[in-house]
């Protein structure tokens, strides 16, 4: 009885076990089918955007064709408009060569005239400088004057006292 028990309970659990591993089985098929159906919805809208994005390219070098024509045909237009305006044109440099031409040569006679006025005023006050000093050095002769005069002043009152000393001097002896 005990035996037969264990034989059982084994027996349930290798069923149990069986079961089980079915159960394993099918949940990995529906996943594996999952996996599949996910990959293949994946690549369809992978494909999906790869084609809205070749329609863009597309749609982009179109325009962009399409602008260059443009480009082109203003160019052209820009070419015959510049054949048929060409005198107008030269005309037109002409008259700019000719206001620069003018504007340097004022500007030419602007700076000569700034340069001789900047030589008049280092002139002036070259020849005020000159004024100055010489004011100043007959300044110095006057003062050099004076300072002689009173030294030869000094030196008389000084002989003067020294002849009055000597003679008292000699004098009081």
């Amino acid at each position: 009885a005990w035996k037969r028990k264990q034989e059982e309970r084994r027996l349930e659990r290798r069923e149990q076990g069986k079961i089980e591993e079915r159960k394993s089985r099918e949940k990995h098929k529906q996943f594996a089918a999952r996996k599949r159906l996910n990959m293949r919805r994946k690549a369809a809208k992978s494909e999906e955007i790869y084609k809205q994005k070749m329609e863009v390219a597309a749609a982009v070098r179109k325009e962009k064709k399409a602008a260059q024509a443009d480009k082109r045909r203003m160019e052209r237009q820009y070419r015959d408009r510049a054949r048929e305006t060409h005198a107008g044109v030269q005309q037109l440099h002409k008259n700019l060569r000719q206001k620069k031409l003018q504007l340097a040569q004022k500007q030419a006679e602007a700076g000569q005239k700034a340069y001789t006025a900047k030589i008049k005023k280092e002139r002036r006050l070259r020849r005020k400088n000159e004024k100055s000093i010489s004011a100043l050095e007959e300044e110095e002769a006057g003062l050099i004057q004076e300072l002689q005069n009173a030294q030869l002043m000094q030196e008389d009152a000084l002989s003067g006292l020294q002849y009055l000393l000597s003679t008292r001097v000699v004098g009081t002896e």
